[in-house]
């Protein structure tokens, strides 16, 4: 069974090799990667914020702003309060969140995002 950080490196893969270039404007940020005590401390000086989910793709459609994906593993893996509180922040504001159970679900995900009209 993957873990959520190798279903998110194959997700990533996934896009990156997409023939729409759009895909590919897809990025996380590290929150939730295992890191020393100063460099999360640095990376909460910086904006770092607990919650928000692993990804974004910063393209707009069907009146959305943009798309956000929580990533989990396939089997397991719940969201904590403060991620299911951040969610439902980004929904109120436009924006189309989606937790995935895997990488599969993820680019089934975005596929159908991407397929919405502006």
């Amino acid at each position: 069974m993957l873990t959520e950080y190798e279903e998110q490196v194959l997700l990533i893969k996934w896009c990156w090799n997409h023939p729409n270039i759009k895909v590919r404007k897809i990025y996380s940020h590290l929150n939730g990667m295992r890191t020393t005590v100063g460099t999360a401390i640095k990376a909460r000086d910086a904006g770092a914020k607990a919650g928000t989910p692993d990804l974004f793709l910063p393209v707009a459609r069907g009146g959305y702003h943009g798309l956000y994906i929580e990533m989990k593993r396939q089997k397991g893996g719940t969201l904590s309060a403060i991620q299911k509180d951040t969610i439902e922040s980004l929904k109120e504001e436009g924006y189309a969140v989606y937790v995935c159970k895997g990488a599969k679900a993820a680019s089934e995900v975005i596929t159908t995002y991407m397929s919405i009209d502006r």
